[in-house]
């Protein structure tokens, strides 16, 4: 357990918090000045989530759905205007519950330079790793917000411009105090991050302590924390293409320590678990066939 619990913080320190914890910044910092309206909304979770990786997708969807509740409170007064901003934040609402899932991913960061540089040491052509990896994200993410759009038959071009003017009551805050709230956010969320990576290193360790199979072994602790678990296949699998094939799944899945953490941060009422997980679940079978036809038919 000593052991398994050093290499946590190892982990933690050398391979997430360089990336993550300044990303937790930057992103906090723009989440006080970002509106939620339809476009820059949506963007802006979409591409954060992306870009950043665990578990900042997640903290920034839910980031925006709570501005979206302030702004209905906001324009209770205006029968009009709350009738608008209902429609949008309804709309919003939806669209960030069906896509969290997918926005919650690693970050580009993580893929590179400890899957491919590291785990699969370019062995596999880069370009088929960047499709195996995003292309079941952007499909999903389709899908969804194209379902949203038509489930709402917004046809309407003006409709989110009363919500606009009604959130985002700091904007005027001074800078170094949206900087110092959003840096005291990334400390603590990053000390979250380092217990829960942690517990679940010492998990992984009791798992390959019980199971002798190498197989078994890298599918359990791939369900259960993401890093060991790719590290492990990498190790123990033998077949090149059904190696990298586990890997994207095990990458796309992100494991029951992400969904901790991701619940830890940002909390369980704030997060559907259930949607949550069924969103994963697609992700990672969507990116165990694509990666399955890029290395056996193309």
């Amino acid at each position: 357990m000593f052991n398994a619990t050093v290499e946590g913080i190892k982990l933690w320190f050398y391979k997430v918090i360089p990336g993550l914890f300044i990303s937790f910044i930057i992103t906090g910092c723009l989440n006080h000045y970002v509106k939620p309206n339809r476009k820059i909304g949506l963007i802006y979770i979409i591409l954060s989530g992306i870009l950043c990786g665990f578990p900042i997708g997640a903290i920034n969807c839910i980031g925006m759905r709570s501005e979206l509740n302030k702004s209905l409170d906001n324009s209770k007064n205006n029968t009009q205007n709350n009738k608008k901003s209902m429609a949008d934040a309804k709309f919003m609402n939806n669209i960030i519950d069906n896509i969290i899932g997918y926005c919650n991913i690693t970050s580009p960061s993580f893929l590179i330079n400890y899957i491919y540089y590291n785990l699969l040491n370019k062995s596999v052509n880069y370009m088929k790793f960047i499709v195996c990896t995003y292309l079941p994200v952007i499909i999903l993410l389709f899908i969804n917000i194209t379902k949203g759009y038509m489930q709402e038959r917004i046809g309407r071009k003006n409709e989110s411009v009363k919500l606009e003017n009604n959130i985002k009551d700091g904007m005027n805050d001074k800078f170094i105090t949206v900087f110092d709230k959003s840096l005291n956010a990334a400390i603590t969320n990053s000390l979250k991050l380092c217990g829960y990576i942690v517990i679940f290193s010492c998990v992984s360790a009791l798992i390959c302590s019980f199971f002798n199979n190498g197989i078994i072994t890298c599918i359990i602790c791939g369900f259960i924390e993401i890093t060991n678990g790719l590290y492990m296949t990498s190790c123990y699998m033998e077949n090149d293409s059904l190696k990298y094939i586990i890997l994207m799944s095990i990458n796309a899945w992100g494991g029951v320590s992400t969904l901790m953490q991701t619940i830890g941060i940002v909390g369980s009422d704030n997060l559907n678990i259930k949607k949550y997980i069924y969103q994963k679940l697609m992700l990672t079978l969507l990116t165990l066939v694509i990666s399955s036809i890029m290395i056996y038919v193309l």
